[in-house]
């Protein structure tokens, strides 16, 4: 997977992760890869059970990546792509094959728990559509391009350099908060 899909995976993340009320707590973005990730993004919150009244907020943090990518970078899901424009939400073998064609290996597996362990599946069909409005947005999606372009640039951004350009992106109704898909 290119550097640029990976960017733009990650920032959706990032960005969706702002809007949504986190502004202030993103510790890092990165497109370095691991032993176990192709990059990654990380808050400054208590890792451990999410709070309730912060699911909906996790779970559209969650799956902004593969939103993001399907939306900025389809070319990364091959043949799977006219399936992923519809929904996100497909049969598990779908997913498993989609994993192939693109879909971070960690986001998969979190994607999948989450569908089989945690939450009915009414809970990912009433966040993905607000969810993929919110990241259409012009001003959202340009934050997306930006942040992607500099972490192609330099790898990896800390938290603060990271909000900065989401921040010169974003307008103040962009803001949405924890409470936009309630």
């Amino acid at each position: 997977m290119s550097d640029r899909i990976v960017a733009i995976h990650e920032v959706s993340h990032a960005v969706t992760g702002v809007c949504l009320g986190r502004l202030g707590l993103l510790k890092k973005v990165s497109i370095i890869a691991s032993e176990h990730m192709k990059g990654g993004f990380h808050w400054d919150i208590s890792s451990g059970k999410c709070p309730p009244d912060e699911r909906d907020q996790e779970l559209g943090i969650c799956l902004a990546g593969p939103i993001g990518q399907v939306l900025y970078a389809p070319e990364s899901f091959g043949t799977y792509i006219t399936a992923f424009r519809e929904t996100i939400f497909q049969p598990d073998s779908v997913l498993e094959k989609a994993g192939c064609a693109g879909w971070a290996a960690t986001d998969l597996n979190q994607f999948i728990s989450f569908r089989r362990h945690r939450y009915p599946l009414h809970l990912f069909t009433e966040i993905e559509a607000p969810l993929r409005s919110l990241l259409q947005r012009p001003s959202v999606c340009s934050a997306i391009a930006e942040l992607a372009s500099q972490l192609e640039v330099c790898g990896e951004l800390e938290g603060l350099r990271a909000e900065h350009i989401i921040s010169e992106c974003l307008l103040p109704s962009d803001y949405v908060g924890k409470d936009y898909f309630s």
